[in-house]
């Protein structure tokens, strides 16, 4: 994907060579690489149903480097149920204290020397959809701690 204005990668999940990569591989960890950006295009493609073109400057094409196969309405009905679980009461982001119907996931990146902390989700109510990451964060926690503040941030009038 080509936004005029900013670099992007989405991620990538190498099939691997070894039982082992194959693995890590299904379950998040190993060579995966995840970017904040290919997140919120995950979360985005949730609330929205089929994945958006983002754009950066208004009036500038974005060029995509593939034609995005259709999303199973299925696969996004229970990821939608699942991300409304994360956020629900007893979920890792269920301390929420924005308003509206917010739905995420939340991680962490485990590196040599500690972890990094994220949260991506959406917003129903809204036209919002997000990825945060805290470097070296730790557990989730400290990124839905950010997320929660840029929310309750957005829904505070303006002085």
């Amino acid at each position: 994907m080509e936004i005029p204005g900013v670099e992007t990668i989405t991620g990538s999940i190498p099939e691997g060579e070894e039982p082992l990569d194959r693995t890590e591989a299904g379950y998040g960890q190993g060579l995966d690489l995840a970017s904040p950006f290919g997140m919120a295009l995950v979360s985005a493609t949730a609330a929205r149903g089929t994945l958006p073109v983002p754009f950066l400057v208004q009036g500038e094409q974005t060029n995509l480097s593939e034609d995005p196969a259709p999303v199973d309405p299925q696969a996004i009905d229970e990821l939608r149920q699942l991300m409304a679980a994360v956020t629900g009461p007893g979920g890792t982001a269920g301390g929420l204290s924005a308003g509206g119907d917010i739905r995420g996931k939340t991680g962490e990146a485990e590196i040599n020397g500690g972890s990094h902390a994220w949260f991506t989700g959406y917003r129903v109510d809204d036209d919002i959809a997000f990825a945060t990451l805290v470097v070296l964060g730790g557990g989730s926690e400290a990124a839905v701690a950010v997320t929660d503040r840029m929310l309750l941030n957005l829904d505070t009038p303006a002085p």
